[in-house]
This record gives C-alpha cells, structure tokens and sequence, in this order.
C-alpha cells in the first residue's frame, strides 16, 4: 500500500515537473522573438521615398542615357509622355538627340513615334533640325520617312530640305515628286547636274526612256555641268529598252554640245554602253565606227570594249572583223584578263578550232600564267569537247576544273550528262548525276532534263519516271512538257504502250496539247496496232492542229493500217484527213484503199 502511494506521489511529480518546463520554454521562447523583432526594427532604417525629378531633370538623364543605354532611355520617355510630362519640353536638342539615337540603332518608327509626338504637342521644329532629320534618314537610306516628316511639319523653301526630299522621293520610285523637288531647287536655288542622277536612276530603273532623254535635253539647254554618269544612266536606259537609234541620237547631241562648249562629258564607259546597244542590234561595222569615235576622242579602249567587239564577231561568225579586233586589241597594249582570253577561246569552238582552244587554255593554266581559267572557261570547253564526243578529254577538264580549286555548278554536269546522252553511256551519266547530288548541288531544270534524256533512251524508263515524279519534292522544280516527251517516247521505244500512254494522259492534263507529243503517240500506236486510240487521237489532233504537228505523222498512221489490211479504218482515217484539210504522201494510196 505504501510503496502504490509512493509510485502515485513520483509520477504526478514528474507530471508536473514537465508542465513546468514547458511553460518555461514558451515564455523565453516569445520573449526572444519579441526581442529579435525590435533589433531588427532598430537596424533597418525607414524607407525613404526618393525625390520627385521634374521634367527638365528627366529630360535631362534621357538625353545622357540615349548614348549607351537607348531601350532605358525610351522606357523612360515614354513614360514621360503617358503623364503628359513632356508638353514643358521645348529644347529641340532633347528631340534631336533622341531622334538621331533612334535613327543610329535602326529604329526608325521610335524617330517617327518622337516627331509626330513633337508636332502634338504644337513644337515647330527649326530649319536646322529637319535637315539635320532629313540628312540622318537620307543616310540610313530611310526615304519614306524623309517625304513623312517632310509632309508632318512643312518647312518652307530650303535647298537642303528639296535635295533630300528628291533623292528620297526618287529612291522610291515617285518620279512626279523627284521632279517637282528638283525644279523647285533648279527654280529658288542653284544646281548641278548631280542633282539630277537620282531622278535619271529611278526613270531607268522604271524603264522610262523618253523622260530620261527629256531630262538630258534639258540639263543642257540649261548648261549644266553634266557628270558622265548622268548621261551613262540616260544611255542604259535607252540601251535597256532596245531603243537603239535613240542611243546614236543621244551621242550624237552630246558631241555636238561637246564641241560647241569646249567641256568633256562622254567617257569610255559612255563608249562601250553604245558598243553594247550596236552589238544587241549586230551591227558589226557601227562596232567598229564606235571604237574609231573612242581613238579619235583619245580615249583608251578597255578589256570591256573589245570583250564586246570579239563577242559580237564570234556571234555572227565574221572572223575577219574578229582577227581585226584582237589585232587592234594587241596595239592598244590592252592587259589580258580572263574575259578576254575566254571570249578568244569561244571564237576558236564556234569555228570549229578546238585544238587551239584548247591550246589557249593550256597556256592560261601554264606556271608562268598571270590568267586562270575560271568556271565559264572551263564550262565552254567541257561542252565543245562533249559535242564533240570526246568524253575522256571532257572529264580530264573537269578533274582539272577540281585541282585549280574553280567551283563547279550544275551547268558544267548537264554538259556532261549531255555528252553521255550522245555517246550512249548510261553507267557513266548516272555516276556523274549521283556525283553531283553528293556535292550538294541542286540540278537545273536542265540536268533532269538530260539525265532523264540519258534514261530513256537506254532502257531505265522506270528511273525517269520516278525522277519526274518527284522532283518538285526533292529540288523545287516542276516537270515540264520535255521531260514527258522523253519518257513517252523512251516507254513506246521499250513496246511499254500502256505506260506511255498513261504518261501521255498525265502530259495534257497538266500542259497544253504540243504537236511534237502527238507525233511520237500517233507513231506508237501505230506500231503497237492499238487502232481505236489511234483514230480517237488522230482526229482530235486533225482537228486541233496544234504547232509543231507533222502531216507525215499522218501519213505513217495511214500506212500502218494500210499494211495491216486494216481497209475499213483505212478509209475511214483517211476521210477524217480529208474533212479536215490534212494532205498526205502514200504510195500507191487510191489503188491500196480500193483493190480491185
């Protein structure tokens, strides 16, 4: 009993004991954090509200931020103008280093944002700050903005102001406007003739002749300093619009003027782009009427004259007139450059003169040669040596095209495959496509052409088809009506009528009806006795007479039926024929139609 109550005594003992500390650690726990939180009270000051900026202070660390800190600066301004803080702002040097800040960065819509906020708020901006404007977009090329400003803010007459405005007005085409700026500057102001080259350039750009002329004509009736630019743009647009009489009658003027006024205006580039009008019209002899106007004005002729003179020789086969220009080409001391030389060796394989291309091109690639042959070299010798069917020295060109480091394009294999086509190496063409398509180069419309060529004509139908079929997806070129011709006619040559004559039905659904097509079906079914489809066909193309049908056509259809006692449908085509006004050469026609 005695040792139960003692137990009993112990544990409320401990009981309380520990209800003692508990309440112990709650107060010296609450009593520590009430003194952590005035510490920190004490320790952390007030937050103090910073001082308001006035807008002259704002303005003021705008402008010093625009320098290196733009997108801060415009946050800035902008924020400005949403509280309407800016409407006290009334130094142009705020706007203008804002505006120019904007302009150097490119953001050209902020320096429009700027002005059209300036011309809100009622600002007049001075002559000085709008062609400081005007000069800064004119600069950075931003024209619209130039006729913008010019039409936000409508300063009065300025030279500098119709300067800017015609060159932007120009640049943009707006050759009304560039006019109408330029007579005001020529009217209230004194110009030059460069004033002019701006307005010259956007007329021949637009392919406006006769106001080019104008504006020549005009320019010396005033007696202004005409830069031979200005009369070059004249003479290429005139040049440009094949108005090649008209490019005489310009020369001619300006050296009457020349004369009369003592001054110099043609130069050689002047010279040459006449050169160039008479070679489009080929005109030899006024070639060389224009290289004898160059020695008497004493001006050297350049690579670029008789580059033209031989190309416009070689073009129509005048040897003579060609020997003559290289022979005046040597006394003038001209330096040989590689378009000379190559346009030397084009002259040698229209005449036929391989061996002496080849020659010249051998000398160009020699140690001590100061031209190279670059890629149109190569890529006409490669040709001329495939025309000829001499495939071995074409691919030694083309390893020695690979040595010389000159890039290589797809022109260079479809000569190639080109010249497998003519030798009937399907094995080879095929390496050379597939060589191609591992260097990356995309083939021409061209290429395919060529290859499928290559295809057809060896048996592979299938691959050319495939080929077709997915080229649009492989390399963005759309079939063409040649590539279909190929391959109809490769699939008859391989007695595959049902194939050629689905190809033939996929052809005219997407091309219009070509008489070279219906040539090679009609034959086909003429061949593979298919006499229903050829009579259907037959009609529709007696009928339509698409170019490029031949009444032979006809007549190998008539025969073939003939031949296969076919008499019925043996009249019966040749009564279509007759209804339709087609005339054919059988032998021996009436008598075969009606044995007796």
């Amino acid at each position: 009993m005695f040792f139960a109550l003692s137990a009993a005594m112990k544990s409320m003992t401990n009981e309380f004991v520990s209800v003692l500390v508990f309440f112990a650690t709650w107060v010296l726990v609450n009593k520590f954090l009430r003194m952590k939180n005035q510490s920190k009270a004490d320790v952390v000051p007030s937050r103090r509200t910073p001082k308001k900026q006035n807008p002259e202070e704002l303005a003021a660390m705008i402008q010093d931020l625009c320098s290196t800190r733009f997108t801060h600066a415009l946050r800035l301004y902008r924020e400005m103008v949403k509280h309407g803080n800016d409407l006290t702002i009334v130094d142009e040097t705020f706007y203008m280093v804002l505006v120019e800040s904007a302009i150097r960065v490119g953001k050209r819509d902020v320096a429009m944002e700027v002005l059209k906020r300036m011309h809100t708020n009622g600002m007049i901006p001075s002559l000085g700050f709008l062609q400081s404007v005007l000069k800064l977009l004119c600069a950075r090329k931003f024209y619209q903005e130039c006729t913008a400003v010019f039409n936000l803010f409508e300063p009065g007459d300025d030279q500098v102001v119709y300067s800017c405005l015609s060159l932007a007005t120009a640049e943009n085409n707006d050759i009304e406007n560039a006019k109408k700026f330029i007579k005001l500057n020529a009217t209230l102001f004194s110009v030059s003739g460069r004033d002019y080259l701006p307005y010259l350039r956007a007329v021949n750009r637009l392919g406006k002749w006769e106001e080019a002329v104008q504006t020549l004509r005009e320019m010396l009736e005033k007696k202004l300093e005409v830069d031979p630019v200005c009369l070059n743009t004249v003479i290429s647009a005139c040049v440009d619009a094949g108005e090649h009489d008209q490019v005489d009658l310009v020369a001619k003027e300006v050296i009457e003027y020349q004369k009369t006024y003592g001054m110099v205006i043609m130069d050689i580039v002047s010279y040459n782009t006449r050169l160039k009008a008479a070679a489009r019209s080929k005109d030899i002899r006024k070639c060389f009427s224009i290289l004898d106007e160059i020695n008497s004005a004493k001006l050297a002729a350049d690579d670029v004259t008789f580059s033209t003179l031989l190309d416009v020789c070689i073009d129509e086969d005048d040897h003579e007139m060609a020997s003559l220009a290289l022979e005046q080409m040597s006394e003038s001391g001209v330096t040989m450059n590689c378009v000379l030389l190559t346009t030397m060796i084009k002259g040698f394989v229209r005449t036929k003169n391989l061996s002496k291309a080849m020659a010249l091109f051998e000398t160009m690639r020699g140690e001590n040669s100061k031209v190279k042959p670059d890629m149109i070299t190569y890529s006409i010798l490669i040709k001329a040596q495939c025309d000829a069917g001499d495939m071995t020295e074409a691919l030694r060109l083309l390893e020695a095209m690979l040595q010389d480091g000159s890039d290589v394009d797809d022109v260079v294999f479809t000569h190639l495959i080109d010249g497998c086509s003519q030798s009937h190496n399907a094995a080879l063409a095929e390496k050379l496509w597939n060589d191609m398509l591992n260097c990356g180069i995309k083939p021409s419309i061209f290429t395919i052409i060529a290859i499928v060529r290559v295809w057809c004509r060896s048996g592979f139908c299938v691959k050319a088809w495939h080929l077709i079929t997915s080229m649009e997806e492989r390399f963005g070129k759309k079939p063409s009506l040649v590539l279909y011709t190929s391959l109809i006619s490769g699939l008859f040559r391989e007695k595959n009528c049902q194939d050629a004559m689905t190809a033939y039905y996929r052809a005219i659904e997407l091309f219009e009806t070509d008489g070279q097509v219906i040539n090679i079906v009609l034959v086909g079914l003429a061949d593979a006795k298919r006499y229903e489809e050829l009579m259907r066909i037959s009609r529709e193309a007696a009928e339509k007479k698409p170019a490029r049908l031949r009444s032979e056509t006809f007549g190998y259809s008539l025969n073939s039926l003939l031949n296969a006692r076919e008499l019925d449908l043996a009249r019966e085509y040749h009564e279509m024929l007759q209804r339709n006004c087609v005339e054919v050469t059988v032998a021996n026609l009436e008598k075969r139609l009606n044995p007796s």
